[in-house]
């Protein structure tokens, strides 16, 4: 409304945002009348309303954030400020100002004003003129050759008058704060600035993944692409225009490092950092921090003018007092009734506190607009024209010459690595010569408007036929995992577990087709799975049978899925001390199958050129989201979309391991595409055919930004407006570490991460169970019989309290208990043990191709040959650990809401 308001007035008479008050101004009143008032109170299911219910809170979701502007700093300059600007003040009595108690004599020019008749007389209320004269007669003696420094114990000095502090921490005697010292003081206030910036266009501009060519640490970093830039030389730039500014020089940037050191020196242990710094050193190098000689200050308004804003003071409609609401002035109101929208008491309300920042309206001209003025997406380079530090006494400091000449004269900064341009050629390249000398700062892609990247875990969920498919978030009481995979190192397999750690089948290698599986829950009891049971119409349980059957179906994708896991060991972070209570910690590291959503949502819509006659936003270059983004079409070429980098291979502290991308015809149960696995952990000899892809630059993940209007029309509720927030993410099945978050990456806003709760992992290793198959092994004995009364049939975990009477001499290690898992056919079966079949009755007599298992204990068996008579019997079965009976008081429910 402001923009309005000051664009109006500053039209010159034309009348040319007329239409667009009247339209804003129905449209406010319709959604006012429409749309809020019947819904800022509504009734809940049982007919209250929420004002009603006492127990209700507000919720919070992350913050949004915005690129700030970029920092100018200057050294060797000294700040103005005192370096103890936030220390304690002293604060005196009339007594023990300097000379009250005996006055010296001061010069008899300074007599007319400390007289009892003098001109403080006249001024200085008769209750603090007593108090004035002892402060003027002290600021009169307070010179060397009258009072001597330091001064006797029982008097106190004003403020600051003290010798300054030289870098080393010690007073320099020669000078003093409060005395210009027989020089021209310095006190710098403000930069002034100018720049000229260059837009280039976003097609030149890749996101590349300084991991993949190991020249630096992991990150995400724009550079322009030389060959494609230099190709078309015609075309490098969509507008280029000179700014300027002013940004003034406060005393944060001192503090702001100090307390950067402080947080480096919490991070570290104290035993460490005592044998690094002893506490009298820590205490002179943060004392010596305030002492350096350094000014900074951000570019204030670099990224307002490239929105077509403007900083700086200005006139504003309202009047307001603290703690009530704006009114309109009368003047304001006047201007505003002899033009024909004739804003209103109520119109200029609206504006409230939102009027820092002037349009440039018609206030600002350009002479060739080729290219719109307004950028919403910052991406290019630009270099200084003029940097000056202005004192508060008229002083300049230029850093570039302010002599006319016939070309643009500019300066060589030192930038750091996020904003350095890179070399397009070494020296020698092509014949090409690399300069000596840098006058561009180069910007790479930020978003000019509030924004945040969302990470959450997901489902997807089948709405109505309006609704279609979207993707829910989980809520912290819900288990997201939708399997675990084990490496089994004895067999070379994988073992593949249920979300909630039950065990489900094993793919191993060899067989005729370079894999095997084993059946559905062998060698335990199967879980009941019929078409009316929820378990087989859990999407859970119906995706992770789709991994199975991809990597069953592939011997190349089984070993190098294996391959992938036992890379990424080497990398990971431990194992917390808590998981080797846990009977998976055994065999291996238990990794999770998540469906992970990743989107980049605006604050508000996005923003539009505010220069009256600027260019259309449907004919930017790009545009960085449409209005609402309700048909917003992602494959318009005009659209910006951005790169995201998943997880990282050098930092130790992330988990991701590798992820699928979604399936275009996906559908609950199905909806990832298994036939590529992207991972950092690839084979060096891995191609493009294989299942097993390296991550490369041109395959990382886009995100569109996008911005839902919540009062877009009637129809768009809460739940509307969830689900429409909901089918914007990117989704990947991701296979992670539990004991880790997973980062995302995107070089425009902060780290994003996401992790597991605690209690979904606790959950899940309680259940799992660890074993592996061995054989054929020879025994001089025959097996119990399958009809046996002390047969124990299996169960997942085995209980210690549940020691089976039954034994077997099979060398196992001493390391544990173990049990071994013998197989019988199911048509020999157990007395009081009816086998279930797989629809939930039990076994049926004629089927004798199914097999069940028993529980048996170990024999202990030395290494002495003692060649037997046979016959022999030839067994093959599975070693199962035994779980202590301490470990059963240990399991961590889930959470209760």
């Amino acid at each position: 409304m402001f923009s309005l308001w000051w664009s109006f007035l500053s039209d010159r008479g034309e009348n040319r945002l007329t239409g667009t008050v009247e339209m804003l101004r129905d449209s406010l009143r319709k959604r006012h009348d429409d749309q809020i008032l019947p819904n800022l109170n509504p009734p809940t299911e049982d007919g209250r309303t929420a004002s009603d219910i006492e127990n209700m809170q507000f919720g919070v979701l992350e913050p949004f954030y915005q690129p700030s502007d970029p920092v100018l700093f200057v050294a060797g300059v000294p700040s103005s400020w005192p370096h103890d600007f936030l220390d304690k003040l002293t604060v005196r009595l009339d007594w023990q100002v300097l000379g009250s108690a005996k006055r010296e004599r001061i010069p008899d020019s300074w007599k007319h004003l400390t007289d009892d008749e003098g001109v403080m007389k006249n001024i200085i209320p008769d209750e603090l003129f007593t108090t004035a004269q002892s402060l003027t007669e002290e600021f009169a003696n307070l010179r060397p050759k009258v009072t001597p420094f330091p001064p006797s114990s029982e008097e106190v000095l004003p403020l600051y008058h003290d010798h300054p502090v030289a870098t080393n921490g010690t007073p320099d005697e020669s000078k003093w704060r409060d005395r210009w010292n027989s020089c021209q003081p310095f006190f710098p206030l403000y930069f002034e600035w100018e720049v000229q910036y260059i837009h280039i266009p976003f097609e030149y501009w890749n996101a590349h993944d300084t991991s993949i060519d190991s020249r630096e640490e992991s990150k995400l970093r724009y550079t322009v692409d030389g060959a494609k830039f230099l190709a078309q030389a015609g075309e490098k730039h969509e507008g280029e225009r000179t700014f300027s500014g002013r940004s003034l020089i406060l005393p944060q940037p001192g503090f702001s490092l100090e307390s950067k050191v402080l947080s480096l020196f919490s991070q570290v242990s104290e035993d460490h950092l005592e044998k690094l710094l002893d506490d009298s050193k820590r205490e002179s190098l943060l004392k010596g921090l305030r002492y350096l000689p350094f000014l900074s200050a951000p570019l204030a308004g670099f990224t307002d003018h490239l929105l077509t804003r403007l900083h700086g003071t200005h006139v504003k409609p309202n009047n307001r007092s603290p703690n009530e609401k704006p009114i309109p002035i009368q003047g304001a109101l006047d201007a505003a009734a002899k033009n024909p929208p004739n804003f209103t008491v109520r119109d200029l309300e609206l504006i409230e506190s939102e009027s820092d920042l002037t349009p440039y309206s018609s206030s600002v001209q350009f002479d060739d607009m080729q290219y719109s003025v307004f950028k919403p997406v910052t991406h290019g380079q630009f270099r200084f024209t003029k940097l000056n530090i202005i004192d508060k006494f008229g002083q300049a400091i230029h850093a570039i010459s302010p002599s006319i000449t016939d070309h643009i004269v500019s300066t060589t900064p030192c930038t750091g690595e996020y904003f350095a341009p890179q070399v397009l050629f070494e020296d020698g390249d092509n014949g090409a010569v690399e300069p000596t000398d840098y006058n561009y700062i180069q910007i790479p892609p930020q978003i000019n408007q509030h924004a945040r990247l969302n990470a959450s875990f997901v489902e997807l969920r089948e709405g109505s036929a309006a609704e279609g498919f979207y993707w829910q978030p989980t809520s912290e009481w819900d288990n997201p995992v939708w399997g675990w995979v084990v490496i089994n190192y004895a067999n070379y397999g994988l073992q593949f577990f249920l979300g909630d750690g039950t065990f489900y089948r094993e793919v191993r290698a060899g067989g005729p087709r370079g894999t095997l599986a084993s059946a559905e829950w062998l060698p335990f009891p199967p879980k009941p799975l019929s078409s009316d049971d929820p378990l087989s119409q859990d999407p859970h349980n119906r995706q992770l049978e789709k991994l199975i059957d991809k990597v069953h179906g592939s011997a190349v994708y089984l070993r190098a899925f294996i391959a992938m896991i036992d890379e990424c060991t080497k990398t990971l972070m431990p194992a917390p001390p808590a998981y080797s209570e846990q009977l998976s910690s055994v065999v291996g590291r238990p990794l999770a199958l998540v469906n992970t959503g990743w989107s980049l949502e605006l604050a508000v819509e996005r923003y539009t050129s505010q220069l009256i006659g600027d260019r259309n936003p449907e004919d930017l270059p790009r545009r960085l989201a449409d209005q609402d983004s309700l048909f917003q079409n992602r494959d318009d070429p005009k659209l910006y979309k951005f790169p995201m980098k998943l997880g990282s291979r050098e930092k130790a502290y992330d988990g991701l391991v590798g992820y699928f991308p979604v399936s275009p015809d996906r559908e609950v149960g199905n909806a990832l595409a298994l036939d590529k696995l992207y991972t950092y952990y690839a084979t060096p000899t891995s191609e493009d055919g294989d299942p097993v892809q390296a991550i490369k630059d041109d395959e990382l993940p886009r995100l569109f930004p996008f911005y839902f209007d919540p009062v877009y029309s009637d129809s768009r509720d809460a739940k509307a407006l969830d689900i429409l927030r909901n089918k914007q993410p990117e989704v990947f099945g991701a296979i992670v570490d539990p004991f880790s978050p997973i980062h995302a990456y995107t070089s425009l806003l902060p780290i994003k991460e996401l992790k597991l709760p605690p209690w979904v992992t606790q959950s899940a290793f309680t259940k799992m169970t660890t074993f592996f198959r061995i054989g054929p092994l020879l025994l001089q004995q025959d097996l119990p019989a399958p009809d046996d009364p002390k047969q124990v049939l299996v169960t997942e975990v085995a209980e210690a309290a549940k020691e089976p009477q039954l034994s077997i001499p099979v060398p196992a290690s001493t390391l544990g208990n173990w049990n071994w898992l013998q197989p019988y056919h199911k048509d020999d079966a157990l007395p009081g043990h009816p086998r279930p079949d797989a629809s939930g009755g039990e076994a049926s007599t004629s089927d004798a191709t199914q097999i069940f298992h028993t529980r048996m204990r170990l024999d202990k068996v030395d290494q002495k040959a003692r060649f037997e008579e046979g016959p022999y019997t030839a067994i093959e079965g599975y070693l199962q650990y035994q779980r202590p009976v301490e470990e059963k008081e240990k399991e961590a429910p889930a959470p209760t809401s």
